[in-house]
């Protein structure tokens, strides 16, 4: 179980979660992309392909899953695949022919490599997006008041033979986050409560006598916070929120 972080020696940095593309061009079959997806909790992507030539018989498979995609249509040159949503689209148009053999998904926390195999004798060019932190991370000047516990949520379990009930299995994991003071140059949230984050939490490089360590929280939301100026500073006050899901990094990856 995770013991509280509070805020002593420690930084912050917030980036929002937004739709990333990764372009790959003239892939052949038996080629393999990929994906970055260290720190960040498992998604569902959406898929272009461009046939840059007569395609058929196209597989696509992530190899740390071993989840696959078939697609029997045939692609002609410049034809456009795209997945979304466990749904194929042809020029646009959808034709519900891909078969899954399990929800594909890039994985967690994991640099996910993906194959493609077709037939046809051309390649392909593929994009792949799926939601992942932004690039533009603040990192905030000063932290008050910060402090990150676990919560558990538990099932009592039932017992099939009587009404009495036996123990408790674990159902759920949330991470609820509570911020005193945040400074920064600028403003940190998006006003869209559809909108998530991802928080870095990281033991100050000067800090001393303690274990240095970096922890990520995914899938943010903030449920309630203030904002105000000062010194050409933005205050953001009284911040509540929870996350999803945490990963403990090297401390060289943050």
């Amino acid at each position: 179980m995770l013991s509280p972080i509070i805020a002593m020696e420690t930084n912050i940095a917030i980036a929002e979660e937004v739709l990333t593309t990764e372009t790959f061009t003239r892939i052949r079959t038996g080629q393999t992309i990929t994906i970055d997806n260290t720190g960040n909790v498992k998604r569902k992507p959406q898929i272009k392909i461009t046939a840059n030539g007569n395609v058929t018989s196209l597989v696509i498979e992530n190899q740390n899953s071993g989840s696959t995609i078939t697609y029997t249509t045939a692609l002609a040159q410049g034809d456009i695949l795209e997945i979304k949503n466990d749904i194929s689209y042809k020029n646009t148009v959808a034709d519900y022919v891909a078969v899954f053999n399990a929800p594909f998904y890039i994985e967690e926390n994991d640099e996910n490599v993906i194959s493609f195999t077709f037939s046809g004798g051309s390649n392909i060019d593929v994009e792949v997006m799926w939601e992942y932190p932004s690039s533009n991370a603040t990192v905030m000047a000063y932290v008050q008041n910060l402090r990150i516990s676990e919560a558990r949520t538990y099932q009592r379990k039932q017992s099939l033979y009587s009404t009495y009930k036996n123990g408790a299995i674990l159902k759920d994991v949330d991470f609820v986050i509570s911020i005193g003071k945040l400074w920064s140059d600028s403003v940190i949230f998006n006003d869209s409560p559809e909108k998530s984050y991802r928080l870095v939490v990281y033991t100050d490089d000067d800090a001393t006598g303690i274990e240095q360590q970096a922890y990520v929280f995914c899938n943010c939301r903030f449920t309630s916070k203030e904002i105000s100026s000062e010194d050409a500073s933005i205050i953001t006050e009284n911040i509540e929120g929870f996350a999803d899901k945490m990963f403990k990094l090297p401390y060289s990856q943050i």
